[in-house]
């Protein structure tokens, strides 16, 4: 059954932060993932090689090397997951060849083959799963509150919205009413 306002009240600190860096995550993915045909994120790496050559930029420093509005939210969404992937690891503190080796596993590079690429992406596929899994049932509405924000709608504060009538979530149909009541939901045959 979808989670109970009643659910969220014992969450931890921990489990909030994950949730946000979950969220934040998929939005990266999502952007990773909806890439122009024709686009190849390595070219980008030789360009920004070829000028600065080993040197280690920081995310703004590296995302303002890039003219084409894509490149520049793809490479601003491959900062941010390089930089949750930091935070997870080794909390807000990093030193720049700490953030050179985070921005290495996330970033492609020149000369990668799809494989290598393939694998980065995974990583943050699995490290999405991880922060999603620790979060528990916060991430759905640390979610919805993000997807809300998104489309100019108040956030939830905290409670889930109420669906839809009929909204069917995680095998169970909505029958109205308060959604955080478990009453207000059946299994679906």
């Amino acid at each position: 059954m979808p989670p109970s306002i009643v659910e969220f009240k014992s969450s931890t600190g921990d489990q909030s932060k994950d949730a946000q860096l979950a969220v934040r995550l998929d939005q990266d993915l999502a952007v990773m993932n909806s890439a122009p045909p024709g686009f190849d994120p390595t070219e980008m790496s030789m360009r920004v090689f070829q000028q600065y050559g080993n040197v280690p930029l920081t995310g703004i420093q590296l995302a303002q090397k890039f003219r084409d509005p894509y490149e520049q939210q793809y490479m601003n969404a491959v900062i941010s997951a390089a930089m949750i992937m930091a935070r997870k690891d080794t909390g807000a503190a990093y030193s720049a060849q700490e953030w050179a080796d985070f921005l290495a596993q996330v970033a492609p590079m020149y000369g990668e083959g799809p494989e290598v690429q393939a694998d980065k992406k995974n990583k943050l596929v699995a490290l999405s799963a991880g922060l999603k899994a620790s979060a528990g049932n916060l991430y759905l509405v640390t979610k919805r509150d993000a997807e809300a924000s998104m489309n100019n709608k108040p956030p939830t504060g905290g409670s889930v919205t109420a669906p839809p009538v009929g909204t069917v979530e995680d095998g169970h149909r909505f029958k109205g009413g308060d959604a955080a009541d478990p009453a207000n939901w059946e299994p679906v045959q």
